[in-house]
């Protein structure tokens, strides 16, 4: 009996043994999972992930050392700065992954920052493993922004950097770093590539733009369950993946950091085709460098795009009218009017006010305007918008000739 009694405790006992290895192996810690330190300051602590990287680093088809090359300046004026002066060792990139989109009780559980130190670029990964490591990884986060200046996002203006603003307030804990200088990189890019690419994130950059293409990757809809199941469960099996996200985020925003600049000093080399030209045309527009802006547009209107060569025409002519270039807006809008596949009324009556009121040329403004009185009436949908318009407009003309020919 006794040696039954034995058996059955020692087969109960394997089978505890069994199952507890079982847990611990499932239930696997960040920090067993991957090398890190566990980071202690007066708010309590956190885990934080460092990555070091070389100058000479390739992430897709830029390395890391190209951005210290870059003119920092032209950026801080694409960018509508304030600032005139900002140096490589004032910028720090940033990116959030977070517990939802937005709204109270939406916290960032994974803040990632980079900058260049010395010859190297240095990642640094704060992870908090559970809410009540947040003070401790925020008063950390302060500490590294109080001495840079700038700062680099991908839509962090509208999400990541007014969400940590509204933790620090949460926290009480006050942030040093109030107005950096802020070039986020998602304005930008939607400007330049918007007509390129039907997709402006940042996944989509990296493998259209950079030559990248992530291997394993979480996608970002899953990161908020993923956190939530591992203050669950305590397995950072899927949180490893997480931070992998986090940390391509960052090193592609280098990248495309360097994509963006080469593509703003020297569009017509650099650009792959009109509509990355056509994007840094209307950058150059915005802030006021018309020399840039022209020289691209005019590469724009002779593309075999239809729609890019009307559009970069009557960017021309909008250049043209503030320089008061009567010559070079009647040239942009014929030549609107000659190539255009089908009859452009509104075009039609730009070039026959600018005839009138400008050139002066009554007899031109009138001949046009009667060609498209005519397009109208032979089109219904068309002559509901402009008929009433067109008919003042030739029956004033008429006038004008005929009194002009009296004299």
């Amino acid at each position: 009996m006794y040696s039954d009694l034995r058996s059955k405790l020692k087969q109960f006992a394997e089978k505890q043994n069994t199952s507890e290895a079982v847990k611990i192996e499932t239930n696997a810690e960040i920090d067993r999972l991957m090398e890190g330190t566990i980071e202690s300051n007066g708010m309590g602590s956190f885990f934080m992930h460092k990555n070091t990287y070389s100058m000479d680093c390739v992430h897709g088809n830029c390395t890391l050392g190209d951005f210290a090359a870059l003119d920092f300046d032209y950026l801080l004026k694409v960018f509508s700065s304030n600032v005139s002066k900002l140096e490589l060792k004032d910028m720090v990139f940033l990116d959030t992954e977070t517990t939802g989109l937005g709204g109270s009780g939406t916290v960032a559980f994974l803040i990632g920052i980079g900058y260049f130190e010395e010859d190297n670029f240095v990642v640094k990964q704060l992870f908090m493993r559970d809410y009540d490591e947040e003070p401790a990884m925020l008063c950390y986060l302060d500490n590294e922004l109080a001495g840079r200046k700038g700062l680099i996002t991908f839509n962090g203006k509208a999400f990541d950097w007014n969400l940590l603003n509204s933790r620090f307030i949460f926290n009480r804990i006050k942030c040093r770093q109030t107005d950096p200088v802020h070039l986020d990189l998602l304005h930008i890019s939607r400007a330049i590539w918007k007509r390129k690419l039907e997709s402006c994130r940042l996944i989509s950059l990296e493998e259209n733009l950079l030559d990248f293409k992530r291997a394993d990757d979480i996608p970002g809809y899953l990161i908020p369950s993923a956190y939530f199941k591992y203050v669950n469960d305590r397995d950072a099996s899927d949180m490893k993946r997480v931070l992998e996200h986090n940390r391509l985020d960052i090193i592609s925003m280098v990248s495309l950091s360097v994509k963006i600049s080469k593509l703003l000093n020297n569009p017509l080399e650099e650009a792959s085709d009109y509509n990355e030209v056509f994007g840094t045309a209307r950058i150059y527009n915005r802030v006021m460098d018309y020399g840039k802006a022209e020289s691209c547009f005019k590469h724009c209107s002779v593309s075999n795009n239809n729609i890019i060569r009307v559009e970069a025409l009557k960017e021309l002519t909008g250049l043209y009218k503030n320089n008061k270039d009567y010559d070079g807006i009647t040239k942009c809008l014929e030549l609107i009017m000659s190539t255009s596949k089908t009859p452009n009324i509104p075009v039609m009556i730009e070039l026959a006010k600018h005839y009138e009121h400008r050139v002066k040329d009554i007899n031109n403004a009138k001949s046009i305007t009667e060609k498209a009185f005519e397009i109208c009436l032979g089109n219904s949908l068309l002559r509901g918008v402009y008929y009433k318009d067109l008919k003042h407009r030739l029956d004033r003309l008429i006038r004008k000739a005929a009194n002009k020919a009296k004299v």
